[in-house]
């Protein structure tokens, strides 16, 4: 039976950095020079990102931009310090922005429903770019706030599929009260990861990534024949698939100054490989084909993942303009990217099914089919 999604809400730190400025504050910390400053500029104008957000404020890159240190942040760059913040001085900036913003997300979520916070028995808290405990659940329970008797689940270090796992974890927990409604939110600060020597595969993940959030609140329908709500989705189907001998391409560990990212450029290649073989047999599980599908919503590794995924499965150009468009306004927020796809469609009605996609650590495929 599928878990209706009742309500989704973004939540995106305010420094809002045009892709212009996050090339320039990157030229500043490296300073590359020759082929080096031309493979980075390529990198940051190939992104199809116009902005993105970050947890850490405007003053912190005004100092970079001019040379000054008014924040007094420890992401300043400083003599002493060439590898940036160690990875304490990123989990204490972690701890204190990443709560806010699940806040922001869990607040609006459930100010689109008539659910009162107290009624709430299940969260699911969903992350890979910091750790604290207590965690980000306890922040809610105290913040929003929640009741303490909430049963508390945590996906941890995923990766960009992680809100597909959470998503899952909160249907099974809903089918334990049918009806009721369950809280999800996925909260990354991928910026504060920024890798700050020269190292080009960590380098990409600097010109991709940036923070936000993104809360829903569902139910487990019992009567599938049911009418969902106006602007709902509804869960039907979920699979999951590792892909073998693949854990080198992508990776996600950490080191003495941050969280560090692995990106093969050998990715895009490989899902147009295997996704079709997999994706054909998982739909007809579901008495679906690829053509079947009215609507993707695909997590925005970059544009050649978007780009891989369209020639894969025979779209026309375009075909996946919500991905698209959300990688240009926010970049790549981690697990949220996916919510903030789906929370496109839902406000303009789009058709049924849809299958959404995302790739992470592994190499995995997660996919998620709304009927």
């Amino acid at each position: 039976m599928p878990l209706e999604i009742l309500a989704l809400q973004p939540a995106l730190p305010s420094n809002r950095v045009s892709q212009t400025d996050a090339l320039k504050v990157a030229e500043i910390l490296l300073e590359p020079e020759g082929k080096e400053l031309e493979w980075l500029r390529q990198v940051y104008n190939g992104c199809a990102i116009g902005h993105r957000h970050f947890s850490v404020g405007p003053q912190v890159f005004a100092d970079v931009l001019e040379g000054t240190e008014v924040s007094g942040s420890p992401f300043l760059p400083r003599s002493g310090k060439p590898f940036g913040p160690t990875t304490s001085e990123r989990m204490e900036a972690y701890e204190a922005f990443a709560g806010p913003l699940a806040i922001e997300a869990v607040r609006g979520a459930l100010s689109q429903t008539e659910v009162p916070p107290e009624t709430l028995r299940h969260l699911v808290t969903v992350s890979c770019t910091g750790f604290f405990a207590p965690g980000l659940d306890n922040v809610l329970i105290n913040q929003v706030p929640l009741l303490n008797s909430i049963e508390r689940t945590h996906v941890g270090f995923m990766g960009c599929h992680g809100a597909f796992n959470g998503l899952r974890a909160a249907h099974g927990l809903a089918m334990l009260v049918p009806g009721e409604p369950v809280l999800m939110v996925a909260a990354e600060l991928c910026s504060l990861h920024n890798h700050y020597q020269w190292d080009r595969e960590k380098l990409v993940a600097n010109a991709l990534f940036g923070d936000g959030a993104a809360a829903v609140v569902a139910r487990y329908v019992s009567d599938a024949s049911s009418r969902p709500q106006p602007g709902s989705l509804r869960l039907k189907a979920s699979a999951s698939c590792i892909i073998p001998n693949t854990a080198d391409l992508m990776s996600w560990n950490i080191g003495d100054h941050g969280f560090n990212m692995t990106l093969s450029p050998r990715i895009p290649a490989l899902v147009r490989r295997e996704l079709v073989p997999w994706l054909t047999g998982w739909l007809a599980t579901q008495g679906l084909t690829i053509a079947d599908v009215k609507g993707w919503a695909v997590h925005p590794g970059g544009p050649r993942i978007l780009d891989a995924v369209e020639d894969t499965l025979g779209m026309s150009q375009g075909g996946l303009v919500d991905s698209r468009e959300i990688l240009a306004s926010v970049g790549n927020i981690s697990s949220p990217t996916i919510l903030f796809i789906l929370d496109k469609m839902m406000k303009r009605e789009q058709q049924l099914p849809i299958v959404a996609l995302g790739f992470g650590p592994g190499i995995a495929i997660e996919a998620a089919l709304f009927a």
